[in-house]
């Protein structure tokens, strides 16, 4: 079993750079190496998108 790891502020950061960079949920995963849904709850508790 894989343990959970929280995103780091810069990770959030990266994720916020990206979003208005135009990118989509996927690609953004890809880029931060984390699945598909660890981004869209990010987004969806985040204010800033």
């Amino acid at each position: 079993m894989t343990a959970y790891k929280h995103l780091s502020e810069a990770e959030r950061g990266q994720i916020e750079i990206l979003w208005h960079q135009g990118k989509t949920q996927a690609e953004i995963a890809r880029i931060l190496h984390r699945i598909r849904s660890t981004i869209s709850r990010e987004m969806l508790h985040s204010q800033e998108f």
